[in-house]
């Protein structure tokens, strides 16, 4: 029992920690790309 609340709180942290890291991707490509468009407008 406290065996699988354990298995079920990591997975779900693992999930969190993934989805965060697909964010901050996102974020920084778009980041990428402004910083590309403010290089060629100059």
């Amino acid at each position: 029992e406290i065996q699988n609340k354990i298995a079920k709180e990591v997975k779900r942290r693992m999930q969190k920690a993934e989805t965060l890291q697909k964010e901050a991707k996102e974020i920084l490509e778009k980041a990428k790309k402004e910083v590309e468009e403010m290089i060629l407008e100059t």
